[in-house]
């Protein structure tokens, strides 16, 4: 994009643009995600530049034992990990926050960790206005409807989420992997990808590696494929706010390559090429945000000249 162009956009919407504006990305904005996971404490490598901001809701002050504690080499300490360390492939230096949410609860008499779908509803609503674009889901339920629900508390605020697939074929719990809206990631398995089967090749986007190996763990499966994944969609997103899902997945695909013993159109991802594919990316300041309250969008004079703003500064304006 020339300088010229970049200008002529800056100053066509200037020109119908109010004093109340505001810029979601730029400057020395983070690569932002969301994980929805046993909530991490702490993450499984050194990063002076990554945080976690844990937006789990509160309980009752009867029931905060009630929410599942995570140790050092828990589920979530690793998916976040496997989030940071992705990044951090693609960019040394960009601050990273995790944003972590925990719907899981203790049941009081086994102990065993139970999925709240109202956990789940307030986390999101925690998240509203923090600029979260990409989400990250590890967990899964049988009953296609919630699947959906879920599915759809995530489109609602504008969120592309990521699901891993089961990692066994005979697990039924394949939602919202399966669900509509949703990009459903498997991990290799060594060889083994549940993406193999036909009944998971309906949903399944793209194959991602699936091994970790850390500090303190070292564990194999999709959870882990799927965060590596959301990086790239992550990144891409804080270089060119508002990318669209179908161009997210366009570079996976033209980066991909296709396996022996793999269907056709499931493809591997995650190499050498998507880094430097996304590396590449050039990076586009979100365009300003006019208030409703000052500019009518419906007014023909205001579209024109948003349109000209848009075509001046290489953006499309849909």
């Amino acid at each position: 994009m020339s300088k010229s162009g970049m200008m002529a956009g800056a100053m066509a919407l200037a020109a119908v643009a109010s004093p109340a504006m505001a810029q979601t990305h730029g400057g020395d904005q983070p690569v932002r995600v969301a994980i929805i996971d046993i909530q991490p404490d702490r993450l499984d490598c050194r990063d002076d530049n990554a945080r976690l901001i844990d937006v789990t809701p509160e309980l009752p002050s009867g029931m905060r034992e009630a929410v599942g504690k995570s140790g050092r080499t828990s589920h979530g300490v690793v998916v976040a990990t496997a989030f940071v360390e992705e990044i951090r492939k693609i960019d040394r230096t960009v601050p990273i926050e995790v944003y972590t949410l925990n719907p899981f609860i203790k049941h009081g008499g086994t102990g065993e960790m139970m999925f709240s779908k109202a956990m789940l509803r307030k986390g999101l609503e925690n998240l509203e206005g923090k600029g979260i674009s990409i989400a990250v889901t590890t967990f899964s339920v049988s009953d296609q409807t919630e699947g959906q629900k879920i599915a759809d508390m995530f489109k609602a605020r504008g969120m592309k989420l990521f699901a891993a697939t089961p990692n066994e074929t005979n697990d039924p719990g394949i939602y919202p992997a399966a669900s509509q809206g949703v990009i459903a990631i498997a991990q290799d398995g060594g060889g083994r990808s549940v993406a193999k089967d036909r009944r998971y090749q309906e949903f399944t986007k793209f194959v991602f590696p699936g091994s970790y190996v850390g500090r303190s763990a070292e564990v194999v499966g999709s959870s882990f494929s799927t965060p590596r994944a959301a990086a790239y969609a992550a990144y891409m997103d804080w270089k060119q706010p508002g990318i669209s899902e179908k161009d997210i997945l366009a570079t996976f695909d033209r980066t991909g390559w296709e396996v022996s013993g793999m269907p056709k159109g499931i493809k591997f991802s995650g190499g050498k090429e998507l880094v430097e594919a996304v590396r590449q990316m050039p990076r586009i300041e979100a365009p300003m945000q006019i208030a409703s309250r000052d500019v009518d969008p419906a007014k023909p004079a205001v579209v024109a000249s948003m349109r000209m703003a848009a075509a001046a500064s290489g953006m499309g304006l849909r």
